[in-house]
């Protein structure tokens, strides 16, 4: 990564810090709630992201993804996921912080119908280089059903590894299913991000 040595390098790194090819971050907008709100309902999601697969009132999700995502605090950051040709909203990330250790887990909802064109691939990654090169973590963790295969290659594409399981803790369909964590290091990033650099 190119050092801020001056004003230039500075707006540069700023400029691109939240942007990808395809997608940027940006804050939740009043606006943004209600599709947020219809994604966590959707069956489609909640049996990839929750332990039990049951509609909940609006409002009350709303509300939650209001605390997710007001950013009171440097160390819980939370952003929209949109898409840079139309501004689209295309879903939610963030980093929710662990008590101790320069450790944070990734969180992220892309919408359903939104999946399958790497959007989520784009959003580990700027998430990842928020995390590492603006927070200064030292290490950034997820967990995900292993039956979510789509979203397990997504973070793969994106430097995850798998570290463990936590076997038969989810229940759906009659069948119990295996808990996967994963996590990349700064380390293991900071080399990624300097081959990438050395690609351009």
């Amino acid at each position: 990564m190119r050092r801020l040595t001056d004003t230039d390098a500075a707006i540069a790194y700023g400029t691109n810090l939240l942007r990808g090819e395809r997608v940027y971050l940006r804050e939740v907008r009043e606006a943004d709630f209600e599709a947020l709100a219809r994604w966590w309902n959707d069956p489609a999601t909640t049996v990839l992201q929750q332990a039990t697969a049951r509609p909940v009132p609006e409002a009350s999700v709303t509300e939650r993804f209001r605390q997710w995502t007001a950013n009171n605090t440097p160390n819980d950051p939370s952003f929209a996921v949109a898409r840079i040709d139309d501004d689209a909203l295309i879903g939610q990330a963030g980093l929710i912080p662990a008590p101790h250790g320069r450790t944070a887990e990734f969180v992220i909802i892309i919408g359903p119908e939104h999946t399958g064109n790497g959007y989520g691939t784009e959003t580990c990654r700027l998430m990842l280089r928020f995390g590492f090169a603006e927070l200064g973590l030292h290490r950034i963790e997820l967990r995900v059903w292993g039956y979510n295969t789509r979203a397990i290659a997504a973070y793969q594409r994106a430097g995850f590894v798998e570290e463990g399981r936590r076997r038969d803790v989810v229940f759906h369909n009659g069948q119990y299913g295996d808990e996967v964590i994963m996590g990349i290091l700064e380390t293991e990033w900071w080399i990624r991000a300097e081959e990438a650099a050395t690609q351009d």
